[in-house]
């Protein structure tokens, strides 16, 4: 059946019933049926040549969960696949999923989820299946080197991390709530800020290869609320939580507490990049 026909039975099989075995189904061959739940993106169909990300889960009839399984980037053609699941694939596409019932038999289900025993042969199974991704082998020679060099880029960045570490002196013991923090001065006030609290801050920033990338201190300062969302990266919120009126601390942010794999919306600071502050809290309004 074309890609075309395959959908109109299983939408139609959402409100049919022309099987007495499982309303709302459609009977595939035997003991097989099959509906569709979601319908996904008619240009990234399944076929013989794709490769293929996806999930199954089975649960026995009374609903009771007995295995999952996920493949990833797989080549369809190449894989062993139950008959009947195979069939219903090759008439699918990308973020299309099904629920499938039949037999543990006609699913193979015993041999595909080895060495999960799924039961007797007559013994019925409901599958949840969702097709995730559907690739062609340009794309996933694409994606794959694309990985590989995200790769490349995060451990050169961990190598320059820790040079900056060693290079500035930190010690295990700076690192704290995920960053680094030394103080350079300590402040006048007799307790730190709290949130809901309006501050005033000056700052250097480098990248850890030493490069300077921001001086407020020959700016305009920075002013924001302590505690709301979205102003600051989460590693220097950290690091004003610990500093008091006057104080100057030197923090070095490792990526997860910058920008993350993104980098910065601006292209400034690359994925995976850690970043170093020399930061002076210089006015708290309560």
């Amino acid at each position: 059946m074309n890609r075309f026909l395959f959908l109109a039975l299983l939408v139609g099989g959402l409100t049919s019933c022309d099987t007495t075995d499982h309303p709302g189904f459609k009977r595939l061959e035997g003991t097989v049926h099959y509906r569709l739940i979601a319908l996904g993106d008619d240009d990234r169909p399944v076929t013989e040549d794709s490769y293929v990300s996806m999930e199954v889960k089975a649960f026995s009839q009374t609903g009771q969960p007995l295995a999952q399984k996920r493949v990833l980037r797989i080549a369809f053609g190449n894989a062993v696949w139950p008959n009947r699941l195979k069939r219903l694939l090759l008439e699918a596409a990308q973020g299309d999923s099904l629920d499938v019932i039949g037999s543990v038999k006609e699913l193979d289900a015993n041999t595909w989820f080895e060495p999960i025993e799924m039961g007797a042969d007559s013994d019925l199974l409901s599958l949840q299946v969702s097709v995730v991704e559907v690739l062609t082998a340009e794309e996933v020679l694409q994606s794959r080197a694309e990985e590989r060099s995200a790769n490349d880029r995060e451990l050169n960045e961990l190598a320059l991390l820790k040079h900056a570490v060693d290079s500035l002196g930190f010690k295990d013991e700076d690192l704290q709530e995920g960053i680094f923090f030394r103080t350079l001065r300590p402040g006048l006030g007799s307790s730190r800020t709290s949130s809901g609290n309006e501050v005033l801050v000056r700052y250097k920033t480098w990248l850890a290869d030493g490069q300077l990338i921001d001086d407020t201190f020959q700016g305009e300062a920075l002013e924001y609320t302590i505690g709301k969302p979205d102003q600051v990266l989460l590693g220097f919120s950290k690091a004003i939580a610990r500093m008091r009126v006057g104080a100057k601390a030197l923090v070095i942010l490792p990526a997860d507490q910058a920008y993350g794999s993104c980098g910065s919306s601006s292209g400034i600071v690359p994925p995976y990049a850690s970043l170093i502050y020399e930061v002076e809290l210089v006015k708290v309004k309560q």
